[in-house]
This record gives structure tokens, sequence and C-alpha cells, in this order.
């Protein structure tokens, strides 16, 4: 998803292959995309972001497209990116970012791409998890990342680990392992969730037990799927966490490379964003007596981050689930919608 501004967030529809915008009361400013391969069209939109002048733009990485549309839906300007690109940050005139040299790559290449034409600007192989040191059964590829202002950029790896790459690529990568990780195993909802997604690796389409219940006996990766970390404008790096994610969810918060403090949200986070002070958050709602279908429904909440602070501190003690902080101690307040 992506706040476009204060008032307006986007977020992505996989199933319908389009994208919708809502305000703050929950109202349609625009829904527009579908299925195909023409102007404004999507074979897969894959993640929505922030664009340039209150836009929103879309990565379609089967179609190696980034498209720019306006809330209401008029398409502004569509690029041609690397396939599997991944922006690292708002886009403005340029974007940064990672692709990978081909699908069967697990090695990310750093780049920087100009908006009017796609040329890369610059590009930088990085180092993968087994170059610094991590072993190699955690897991060969970097999830996707973030870029800070002051350009340092940030990748999750293996099931717990943070990797801080520096800014103009030379010197060491430091590797800092997630202090709230306690190898929680998958609640029903994940399983649910796992047993759903990974239909399509399967030609049936249905998930076998054992692969059901390999997956249910093994820990949680720290981070949620998709794009997990974004930096806010004071330079703090929010990581969305697995953690329980049923009731509430978790963001773990980081200063640099120091761990700052946890911030509770409720419901299950699908996706996340942040803009002048205000934290929005897809989420999937539990099951209750109104769910006749059988289906969460899914909601947008915002919060005020205003009094937020956050500072350095210790870790919650493994296996204790973090606690609610009071307004302007860790925990942001109600959502507002």
């Amino acid at each position: 998803m992506a706040l476009v501004d204060d008032h307006t967030a986007c977020v992505v529809d996989s199933y319908e292959k389009e994208v919708q915008c809502l305000d703050r009361t929950g109202e349609l400013v625009g829904v527009f995309g579908g299925e195909g391969d023409g102007p404004g069209e999507f074979r897969f939109p894959y993640a929505a972001l922030r664009g340039p002048e209150h836009t929103v733009a879309v990565i379609d990485p089967l179609a190696s497209r980034l498209s720019i549309f306006r809330p209401t839906g008029e398409l502004v300007t569509e690029v041609a990116v690397p396939r599997v690109f991944e922006p690292m940050s708002p886009i403005g005139e340029t974007m940064i970012g990672t692709y990978t040299p081909n699908l069967l790559s697990h090695d990310k290449i750093l780049a920087e791409v100009d908006l009017a034409g796609g040329a890369i600007l610059w590009r930088r192989e990085l180092l993968t998890p087994s170059d610094v040191g991590l072993p190699e059964d955690c897991g060969l590829s970097l999830s996707w990342g973030a870029i800070g202002q002051g350009g340092m950029a940030t990748f999750g790896a293996c099931r717990s680990q943070l990797l801080f790459y520096p800014a103009d690529g030379n010197g060491e990568v430091a590797v800092i392992e997630a202090p709230t990780y306690t190898g929680e195993l998958p609640n029903p909802r994940d399983i649910d969730e796992y047993r759903h997604g990974a239909r399509f690796l399967y030609r049936d389409g249905v998930v076998p037990d054992a692969a059901v219940q390999a997956f249910a006996e093994a820990p949680k990766t720290d981070r949620i799927p998709g794009r997990p970390m974004v930096y806010d404008e004071s330079g703090r790096l929010w990581v969305g966490t697995r953690r329980d994610r049923d009731r509430f969810s978790y963001f773990d918060v980081y200063l640099d490379t120091v761990f700052a403090g946890t911030v509770q949200v409720r419901d299950r986070v699908m996706g996340f964003d942040i803009l002048n002070g205000t934290l929005v958050t897809l989420v999937e709602r539990a099951l209750d007596e109104h769910d006749g279908d059988g289906i969460p429904d899914r909601g947008i909440d915002w919060y005020d981050l205003g009094q937020l602070s956050v500072l350095p501190g210790p870790a919650t003690a493994p296996g204790t689930p973090p606690q609610p902080r009071p307004p302007g101690q860790g925990n942001a307040r109600d959502p507002q919608a």
C-alpha cells in the first residue's frame, strides 16, 4: 500500500488486478487498473508506492513496468524497469531499488533508475547473506528493503537478521539480530494463509497436508511478506513483524542500527506506509459473527505518530508478548478511521 498524501491511501487488490484509493473516511477516491497489457493495465500489480506530486506508483514485475497514476485513476506515465524491480523509497525524478539478473538468481543489484526514460544511472551488486558470514541454510536472498535519507540500504535476511549496507558501497555490512524474535510457530491464521497462498505451486491447486504440516512446524520469518520495512522522515526504520498478527500486530523500530522499541497496532497487518507523522496500516480483521461468508474483512487504519517517542532501550523479554505502552511512549494513538 502507499500513503499518497495526508488524506489518501492506495492499496493493491491483486485478485482483481486493480488499485483502490480511499480517503480517511473510507470513501473511494478512485479505482483503476484491470488485467491486460494496455496502458494503465496490469499483468500482476505487485506493490504500490508513493510517487511524485501526490501520485501512486504501481510495480508490475511480469510486465517489467512501473505505472504512475493520480489517485482518481488518471494515468500519468509508464516506464520500463528491470525485471522484478523493487523500489526502496518514495519515487521522485529517479527511483532507487533492487532487481535480480534473472528469475532464478538469488543475487540483488542495487540501482538508481531515471523515471523519465528508464535508464539505469548506476548499479551496484549487493553482498549475499552468505557473503557476510550468515549460514548457507538460512536463506539465499534478501527481502524487499528500504533506503533512508542518508543512503543506508537495509534488508532482511534469514529468519531474523537485518543487514545494513553502507551508502557508498564501501565498508562492512552491519548485521543485526532482531532482539524481539522468539522463533514463534505459525498461528492458525498463518497456516490458513499459507494453505491458500501456496496453491499456485501445485498442479491441482491443492496444497498437500504434508506441506502444510511442515510449514506449521517451522518457526516464522520475523518480517511480514511483501514490503516489510519503511524509513520515516525522522530516519527511524519501521519493520513490520510476523509476531502474533492475530488481534494485534507489532512494528520494531530502529534508530540507525540500534533497536529503539516496539509499537503495537490492532489487527493483522498486511502492509503499511508512513508520511508526515501518520502511520497507515492495511489490515485483515479477525472473523466475527458478522462474517457469514467466512472471509475476513480488510480495512485501513490511520494512526497519529505526532507524540510518539521511541528511545533506545531493552527489547521485550523472549517469550513475552510486547505490551501496549501509553501514548508518547511507543504505542500509536487510537486509529482515526
